[in-house]
């Protein structure tokens, strides 16, 4: 909805896909400042497991409108796939959406790929 993609503030979410298939809401997690917002792992999954789903889409914003994956998004997509797939949880992707437009980063990209990218 446009209300979350003009959020003033960073922040930071999810959708859980429960096991019968069906999405939930926007469960927001975190909000931050304008520039960023800080990612408690914890409190994340705590929120998370409370939803028993069989995958999720981490979702976050970038406020000023340019949604282009940075370092810092890829990497955090790294860490929640990984610790997702512990719980036997599965990341379809992290979602990036500004005011005007949105970017998608694949649960399974390839540093390489990322490098290729940002050259």
């Amino acid at each position: 909805p446009l209300e979350i993609r003009l959020e003033p503030r960073e922040w930071i979410g999810f959708w859980a896909q429960y096991r019968q298939g069906h999405w939930s809401a926007l469960e927001w997690v975190e909000r931050g400042v304008r520039t960023h917002v800080n990612f408690d792992s914890g409190e994340f999954f705590a929120r998370l497991l409370a939803t028993r789903p069989r995958a999720f889409v981490l979702v976050h914003n970038h406020p000023p409108g340019v949604t282009r994956p940075s370092w810092v998004d890829y990497r955090l997509t790294e860490r929640v796939g990984t610790m997702a797939r512990q719980f036997g949880i599965e990341l379809k992707g992290h979602w990036i959406v500004g005011p005007h437009s949105e970017d998608w980063i694949p649960p399974d990209f390839h540093r390489r790929e990322l490098q290729e990218r940002n050259a």
